[in-house]
């Protein structure tokens, strides 16, 4: 169970050359009794993909792809092992310009449709959150069943981006930035559990750095 989500990285190099880029004094972080691990790529047209896991008690491991170059929302994959309970996140938030089709990644989601979900409470980013996004919750022994299914996920992510075009309009790709950026700052604004980790570390300024130049990448 442990670094399942690190396989993932294998699924998006096939469709997306990736080129490691050095995460600097981030690469390890030790918050409390947490030990996270941070690394990132430059995956061509795919943008910024960077992966984070920790040590200790709870079992964390979270995924992000920003792309910056096609006009595709950003995905955000997370999975949380903690006293015996499974949580499972894929998170769709709309950073396109143009819009995004969910008939892929709803399909993927439905296919997991018997597992309850996590108790939804507002959030600042709710109004960018799309409807197809997964925020399941099960035991540990329904792990392979919710691991397959953020596979499907991923691949329907991944299959809508081999068709998405580069971006080559300067205002199209200037909005994009935009967009993504204000979704990282929305982050750093309101923070949640690892953000609030980052911060007590190392402050607002160096989790700036962290978030936009390592996790989410400039965009």
């Amino acid at each position: 169970m442990n670094h399942f989500v690190e396989t993932f990285l294998d699924v998006i190099g096939k469709d997306f050359p990736m080129k490691e880029l050095p995460s600097g004094e981030f690469s390890e972080a030790k918050v409390s009794i947490m030990k996270f691990h941070i690394r990132h790529w430059d995956a061509g047209l795919l943008g910024n993909v960077s992966y984070m896991c920790t040590d200790g008690l709870m079992k964390m491991e979270s995924l992000i792809i920003n792309p910056t170059k096609i006009d595709m929302p950003l995905l955000s994959m997370d999975t949380i092992l903690a006293m015996g309970r499974f949580s499972v996140y894929s998170e769709i938030y709309d950073t396109s310009v143009k819009g995004f089709d969910q008939k892929l990644c709803q399909a993927a989601k439905d296919s997991i449709s018997a597992y309850p979900d996590v108790e939804a409470r507002p959030h600042w980013y709710d109004d960018i959150r799309l409807k197809c996004s997964i925020a399941k919750k099960a035991k540990k022994a329904d792990f392979d069943a919710l691991s397959k299914g953020l596979g499907r996920f991923l691949d329907a992510y991944l299959a809508s981006a081999r068709k998405t075009s580069e971006i080559t309009d300067p205002a199209i790709l200037a909005e994009k930035a935009k967009r993504c950026n204000a979704y990282v700052d929305g982050l750093l604004d309101n923070g949640g559990p690892s953000t609030d980790a980052f911060l007590k570390k190392y402050g607002k300024e160096r989790t700036a750095q962290l978030y936009h130049d390592v996790l989410f990448g400039k965009a």
